[in-house]
Formats: structure tokens, sequence, C-alpha cells
């Protein structure tokens, strides 16, 4: 490591290294980010860390533990295989349709499997039949067909891609724009207009027909969120309402005030958002609501 009176000397070498990082926060901590998306940023990344290495030899570091510096890249991949799944990441990547591609200049679409490697394709297809069916300990014959139903379908996808009557969607929600980033390098980056609430749509209404079993699997694997970011914003709400003043407050109506807090659209334009009583009152007339459907 550099000595500390180094440090401002190779301040600019610090702020080139961490700059793509603190962009992959910024795409990852938002309150809808996409698991589907993380392997492209994890493979950015290590081409990062991978070339900083090459071009910055001097500046090795020995994290807690080690006997030898190393590169950053070792220390990346070490911290990233003890907090990422690497299973999931790889699945969610070959399922979600923003990553679908067409193939040799043809006209169809297919899953991005050529982009992960054998072993990938393995873990992620065994997964899968996992996430669907269950086939470890104390399976069922049952469960064990609908495998096999899962598997076959993985396959067929595989081969044959995207049916020809859910095509017509391929265009818009593999749409991408061009923005530029004003952090660090002024650069531009291209993006995905499509939302999850589209792509989980692609699955449950289009492919479920031909692919019953993988939409299963993509419409709980691609609901996953990538940080637990959304939910810590939830512990000031906590906070708030459930109070010294209101600790008589029942757990289950304090669980409804925060989902209403929290998912209120008009909380988006400032000065709109709804006061306490109000929070309340949609409360309170839902629960009549539901007496008087009872």
């Amino acid at each position: 490591m550099p000595p500390y009176r180094d440090i401002y000397a190779n301040s600019k070498k610090y702020a080139t290294l961490m700059q793509p990082v603190s962009d992959a926060i910024h795409q990852f901590e938002g309150d809808r980010p996409s698991i589907g998306q993380v392997l492209k940023v994890q493979r950015a990344l290590d081409a990062h860390f991978a070339e900083f290495d090459k071009q910055n030899p001097d500046m090795m570091v020995k994290p807690r533990g080690n006997k030898e510096a190393v590169g950053v890249q070792s220390v990346y991949e070490q911290r990233r295989g003890s907090t990422l799944s690497n299973v999931l990441v790889p699945l969610a990547h070959a399922l979600d349709p923003i990553n679908f591609v067409q193939l040799n200049g043809g006209d169809n679409w297919f899953p991005p499997f050529h982009e992960l490697s054998k072993e990938e394709r393995k873990d992620a297809r065994k997964l899968a039949a996992e996430v669907y069916a269950g086939n470890g300990e104390g399976a069922t014959e049952e469960d064990r067909r609908a495998d096999k139903e899962m598997l076959s379908e993985w396959g067929t996808l595989a081969l044959m891609g995207v049916p020809d009557d859910c095509k017509e969607h391929m265009e818009v929600l593999t749409a991408r724009k061009t923005v530029e980033s004003k952090a660090g390098n002024s650069t531009t980056v291209s993006v995905q207009i499509a939302g999850i609430e589209a792509r989980l749509m692609f699955w449950s209404q289009h492919m479920s027909v031909q692919y019953p079993a993988l939409a299963n699997v993509a419409d709980r694997v691609l609901r996953m969120h990538t940080t637990t970011c959304a939910a810590e914003r939830n512990w000031s709400l906590w906070g708030n309402i459930f109070s010294k003043a209101r600790n008589r407050l029942a757990q289950e109506r304090a669980e409804k005030l925060i989902y209403i807090r929290q998912n209120d659209d008009s909380n988006k334009g400032k000065g709109s958002r709804l006061s306490d009583e109000e929070v309340v009152m949609t409360l309170l007339a839902a629960e009549d609501e539901k007496s008087a459907r009872v």
C-alpha cells in the first residue's frame, strides 16, 4: 500500500479506480434494482479492475490475513464471492428479457445462454429446477416429473427461442437509450428502458403459454432485489409511526400504515405527501370495506 504521503499524489488513480464502483452502487441502490443486470456490471468491474492492476502494478494492497500484497481484482473477487450468489446471478441474467438477443442475424430472440460459461449454464439450469419443483432429499415423484418438465422447457427455449406470437414485444423490452454520465470523466452509457413490471408481464402473460415452468421460475427470480436498500428505507418510517407515544399500536396495523406510507404514489411529488391523518383514514376505510365484505 502506498504511504500516506503519497495518497494525494495518487488521488487521480483512486478516483479512476472507484468511479465504476460508485456507478454500480447508484444503479443497484434504487427502489427497484434489477437482478438481471448484475452479471453485466460484475463483468464490467472485473475488466476494469484487471486493467487497473495492469496499469498500476505499484498500487497493490495487502488485505487483513494475507501474507502477500495482491491486486485490486483479487480483493474484489474475494469480496464478491462472500456476498453474491454465483448461481442466482447467471440465472437471472438468462431469464431477464431485456438481455435476450438475436443470434447470427436471424429474426428470432434467444436468452443469452452463450454469454454464460458451461459451468454457469449447468448451475443455473439446476437452480431453476430447484426453484420450480425441488429435487433434493424427500422430493416426491410429482416433484421429479415437474423437474423434468422445467428442464425440457429450458432446452426448448435454448433451441427454438421466443415463440412467434411473442416476438413483437422484444423490440420494446430490449430497447435502450444513451445517456451522458456527468460523474468523473464525461462519458455516455447505454441503459435499458423497460421496467421490471413489463418484463414480469412478458413472462406471465405471453411466455407462460409455451413455457409455464420457466415463467414460474422467472417470476420468482426476477422479483428479487439486489440489495436491502428498499427495506432499510423503511426503518425511519417505523420510527416515526411506531413511536413511544403510540407504543400500544398493534403490529398488524403498524405494518399496514408503513405499507401505505411507503407505497403512496403521491410521495413522489414534493408537498403532496399524505398527512398522518389521511394515512390513518385510508387504513380505516380499507378495514371497513374488508369487514363489510365479510
